[in-house]
């Protein structure tokens, strides 16, 4: 009898010792600018941004950003409903920076996902310990049929990015980059 993948990964996570270290959900991954070149500099308003009171579904709007509009971004937090959770279906070497213990998953082990952060890394949750480490799994989204890759991503993260702002007037708040439109975001153009 064969298993789905997605069932024996699930399965296997539910063995795995990893599965009684895994982050809180939601869970929200602070300061982050989740994607390559992404800094908090000023950005300029496409159209009309909605500011709110504070990062969280339902808070208060308070003011619009107009179109063309410059403001500051100050910083930014991923707000993570379920992380993502990646199963590895081998052995899988971790890279770490110099200096550091060589680190390992074995198959079955457990990786959640939090943010990307660029060049195919993602800020990773294992054994309690957070990380940036390159991707080491399929993703059912970019290469929808099965490669070599060690890992398979058995659950992808559901997020929201909420960026803190402030205006050339002072005025301050928080706003859904699910709902902004802007310019100058990205350092690389």
């Amino acid at each position: 009898m064969r298993i789905p993948l997605p069932s024996l990964a699930l399965a296997l996570l539910a063995a795995s010792p990893l599965a009684a270290q895994r982050p809180p959900e939601p869970y929200i991954d602070r300061g982050i600018c989740p994607f390559e070149c992404c800094t908090y500099r000023d950005w300029t308003a496409v159209g009309t941004i909605p500011v709110y009171a504070e990062p969280k579904i339902g808070a208060r709007e308070m003011f619009t950003i107009a179109p063309r509009a410059t403001f500051r971004a100050v910083t930014g937090d991923v707000h993570l409903r379920q992380v993502g959770i990646v199963v590895a279906r081998r052995a899988v070497p971790l890279e770490v920076a110099v200096g550091e213990q060589p680190r390992s998953l074995a198959a079955g082990d457990t990786a959640y996902v939090l943010s990307y952060v660029g060049e195919g890394y993602y800020r990773l949750w294992i054994r309690g310990e957070i990380q940036s480490y390159e991707a080491f799994w399929d993703d059912r989204h970019e290469y929808p049929r099965p490669t070599d890759r060690p890992g398979v991503m058995v659950r992808d993260p559901d997020e929201l990015w909420w960026v803190k702002v402030r205006t050339r007037a002072g005025r301050g708040g928080w706003i859904r980059m699910d709902r902004a439109d802007v310019e100058g975001a990205d350092a690389c153009g």
